[in-house]
């Protein structure tokens, strides 16, 4: 049954440098974070069809992902559903595109699609064997966790950060 609650779900391959960008970016959203209880944050990895019932659970999602439009490496886009669907954005978004749209279409044909997604995305520096983000990509956290709070504030939802702990006895 699908609540009215909001999902932030992080895509990539974490074992190809930036292109893992939208799991690092969950790790670093619950490392900074406290979300009310009705947002959920979920790192998808490359699961697609495994995705399924957390799209299923929430009426809006926000989809973090590398895209593979042409432009400068850190450029962050955003982008509706509808515009991903029609192609509005450029060529592809980014190598989950297809799997995640094919996913949609499973939940739209189900009637059980969220009502509403939204894409965060942004151009990765490289694309290599790796775990971790390019410096570029590790300085984009906290400008895309800005936009991403910033529609979460648009929708009702306040994050709000953590304290952290500078005693380092």
């Amino acid at each position: 049954m699908k609540h009215h609650s909001i999902g932030i779900l992080g895509i990539g391959n974490l074992l190809l440098r930036d292109e893992g960008f939208g799991v690092h970016f969950i790790k670093y959203l619950e490392d900074n974070f406290s979300f009310p209880e009705s947002v959920h944050l979920l790192d998808g990895g490359t699961g697609a069809i495994m995705l399924t019932p957390f799209l299923e659970e929430h009426h809006h999602v926000l989809v973090i992902d590398t895209t593979a439009v042409v432009g400068k490496a850190g450029t962050i886009h955003q982008f509706t559903a509808q515009q991903v669907r029609g192609a509005d954005c450029g060529s592809r978004l980014s190598p989950h595109q297809v799997g995640l749209l094919e996913t949609m279409d499973l939940c739209r044909l189900r009637g059980t699609s969220p009502d509403q997604v939204d894409y965060f995305t942004i151009i990765p520096l490289e694309i290599s064997s790796g775990v971790e983000l390019s410096s570029l990509l590790l300085s984009k956290l906290p400008l895309m966790s800005a936009m991403v709070l910033d529609k979460l504030s648009q929708l009702g939802y306040l994050a709000q950060p953590k304290a952290h702990n500078t005693n380092h006895a």
